[in-house]
């Protein structure tokens, strides 16, 4: 359980019949996600010999984070210059503690061992040394085939490497030879193996951070036209970067995630019955997740986009309203990548969407 002294003040001043000016401070809190409080851990094994430089993941909750503490200082000005337009300009600062990131823990879990380390002593490790004596490399399945054979001769170095030896053709084993023995032996853990040391992520309280940035926005219509215009442009900056020329991969790093400046535009019809909007949304590229890869904490960024969106609503009678939508009208894609705009993790192709609908209201 948890206490906290959240105060709030909120100052508004009227510096002409058309002018706000505003100013607040606050203190406000987040609790973490059930997500991320969760007392689970999920385990995955790994895709290849740990030997051979492949670590098992997992994933955990961390029911002990705390919640999110900020305080906010924000000031506005705004101008009302007519019955439907104004124009806003806003500065925000945010001096945050306790934000969730992704840390990395190396442990073992659930008592779990690991048949592929090649330690000396395991039966993993007696394959390489016997593979190492004959000349073979330790290839996953070179290893593989020969633990499955230490299994079958009851654990001697000598049979296993014999049979090995002699199922071999121009100095690589037989394929037919290796399917038949991998089907017949399963490679299970034993007590002279290590426990797995798995690659665990986890959220946590990272350190107190910075947030800063402007938010502006307007709305015009021309007249009794019905056509108008409005837009917004909010910028976010602060010290919660990814740092990408970090070389040390084993550093974790903490930036907060999800943060990009945006903008948009917006015409708009609205008279009578029919009302319309033609909209452009941009977003700039943003951090998504930083611990990529396992212990290589490698970032993935979304790239930046924008989509232009149109709806038109026609009110037929009080009770009947008829809706149209068109998303993502230029068919803007995303995109994925490391720390290097070369370096691609995903691709998203999407095409336009459009929508009809009927509303009724009784």
């Amino acid at each position: 359980s948890y206490h906290n002294w959240l105060p709030n003040l909120d100052v508004s001043v009227n510096v002409r019949d058309d002018i706000v000016a505003r100013a607040s401070f606050s203190k406000t809190i987040a609790r973490p996600s059930f997500g991320n409080m969760y007392a689970t851990t999920t385990v995955n094994g790994p895709p290849r010999p740990t030997l051979n430089g492949v670590n098992p993941t997992a994933t955990s909750g961390n029911p002990a984070l705390l919640p999110l503490e900020s305080s906010n200082v924000d000031f506005s000005v705004e101008w009302y210059y007519g019955p439907s337009n104004y124009a806003s300009i806003g500065f925000y600062n945010k001096d945050i503690a306790n934000f969730v990131g992704q840390g990395s823990v190396e442990q073992s879990l659930f008592g779990l061992r690991d048949p592929s380390s090649g330690q000396a002593g395991s039966r993993s490790g007696t394959a390489a040394t016997a593979l190492a004596a004959i000349g073979q490399g330790t290839t996953d399945v070179n290893l593989f085939t020969m633990t499955a054979l230490l299994i079958k001769n009851n654990g001697s170095a000598s049979a296993a490497s014999a049979e090995y030896q002699a199922n071999m053709t121009g100095g690589n084993l037989n394929q037919a030879f290796v399917d038949q023995i991998l089907a017949q032996y399963d490679i299970t853990a034993d007590a002279n193996d290590p426990l797995h040391t798995f690659v665990t992520s986890i959220p946590i309280n990272d350190k107190t951070a910075n947030l800063y940035g402007f938010e502006m926005a307007f709305q015009h219509f021309f007249g009794d036209t019905g056509f108008g215009v409005s837009g917004s442009l909010t910028t976010v900056d602060g010290d919660v970067e990814f740092d990408n020329s970090q070389a040390d991969t084993d550093t974790v790093q903490f930036p907060l995630l999800g943060l990009s400046d945006t903008y948009n535009v917006t015409l708009i019809y609205d008279k009578g019955p029919l009302s319309g909007r033609l909209s452009y949304n941009w977003r700039d590229e943003y951090i998504s997740g930083a611990n990529r890869d396992g212990t290589a904490h490698n970032p993935t960024y979304v790239e930046a986009f924008g989509v232009v969106d149109v709806s038109v609503n026609y009110q037929v009678t009080p009770a009947i309203q008829v809706t149209f939508e068109g998303l993502n009208l230029t068919k803007e894609h995303i995109r994925q990548h490391g720390r290097d705009s070369v370096n691609i993790y995903y691709a998203q192709e999407l095409d336009t969407r459009y929508q009809v609908g009927l509303r009724y209201k009784f």
